[in-house]
């Protein structure tokens, strides 16, 4: 673990990292992080990923941003660009997919994105 890092578990058993936000953390200024998800048509669906979005940029500070590959919006090459637009000193772009399991999008197609 990154010497810059406190971790303790709440007593639901979920570590919380101290220390990740931007303020403290000069290093987390040049990257961005898209939260990939599948994307639905049901509308709770985004309102789930907002709510994770949002639980994520406060835990952390990072500039963040959810992209969907279907039906949803922002697309991925969109929260991209949203990610860009808000820091343009972004110099890479951490990936991360937001699956319940692994499949066809998390092997395959995310990879050749």
């Amino acid at each position: 673990m990154d010497s810059n890092l406190n971790q303790s578990n709440n007593s639901e058993g979920f570590t919380n990292y101290k220390n990740l936000n931007i303020s403290e953390n000069p290093l987390s200024t040049d990257f961005g992080v898209l939260l990939i998800s599948h994307g639905s048509s049901l509308p709770y669906a985004e309102e789930i990923f907002k709510d994770i979005l949002e639980k994520y940029i406060s835990l952390t500070g990072h500039n963040a941003e959810v992209g969907y590959m279907k039906v949803a919006k922002p697309s991925i090459s969109e929260a991209i660009d949203n990610l860009l637009d808000r820091n343009n000193n972004i110099k890479r772009i951490i990936a991360m997919p937001v699956f319940l399991a692994p499949g066809i999008h998390t092997n395959i197609d995310i990879p050749i994105i």
